[in-house]
């Protein structure tokens, strides 16, 4: 592509190799590439295409430790995306955006977005990234005190109907089937991080006398 001077295609490839990456959990390359895949995008006016960079970014880095930028790249993804009326894409970015907010603490802005995404999932009928949006809102909702049970039996029966194994694995994670196991994808990233918050926190409080 870059030898036949296409630069729709070029930044296309750039992109889709970065979110592979990100898919297998190499969050420094992917964030290599997304920067990359940014400034091409934007070079060529791609409005959709930087939306989903700037996201992806987030996602990115959150996976290598920066929460403060995970948290304003998801959000300005998001709102890019409600803009453009792209609601499956600002369902995935509202997803990672409330896993942030979950390992940050803040478990009523993590609520919001989760709720927000299940609230896209349902109408783009994506079922596993659905499974996976009840099952981490359910481990908030948990650690808030509620009545998580609804939601971890919806997470178990919609991701019955999905063939995404690592989705699965998942929402068995969050839902308290299973132990966090290698992190194989980025599913499995997400179930481990959220179980590693949420265990901090409470022997956070264990440790300060406070039940």
């Amino acid at each position: 592509y870059t030898q036949i001077d296409s630069h729709i295609y070029l930044a296309e490839m750039t992109l889709n190799g970065a979110v592979a990456d990100l898919s297998f959990c190499d969050a420094a390359a992917a964030r290599a590439g997304l920067l990359q895949a940014q400034e091409q995008l934007r070079a060529i006016g791609d409005a959709i295409g930087q939306a989903l960079a700037i996201s992806n970014l987030g996602m990115a880095h959150l996976m290598l430790g920066d929460c403060c930028s995970a948290v304003d790249c998801l959000t300005d993804g998001a709102e890019r995306h409600l803009r453009a009326a792209t609601g499956r894409y600002e369902a995935y970015a509202r997803l990672w955006l409330g896993l942030t907010h979950q390992m940050d603490g803040d478990l009523e802005a993590a609520a919001e977005a989760l709720d927000r995404a299940c609230i896209l999932f349902e109408k783009s009928g994506d079922v596993a990234p659905h499974a996976v949006a009840e099952g981490l809102l359910a481990l908030v909702e948990a650690e808030r005190g509620g009545r998580p049970e609804g939601l971890r039996r919806s997470a178990c029966e919609r991701v019955a109907e999905s063939v995404e194994e690592a989705a699965t694995r998942s929402v068995r994670v969050l839902c308290g089937m299973e132990a966090p196991g290698p992190n194989l994808e980025s599913y499995d990233w997400l179930a481990s991080a959220a179980i590693a918050a949420r265990e901090s926190r409470s022997q956070s409080r264990s440790g300060s006398g406070v039940p």
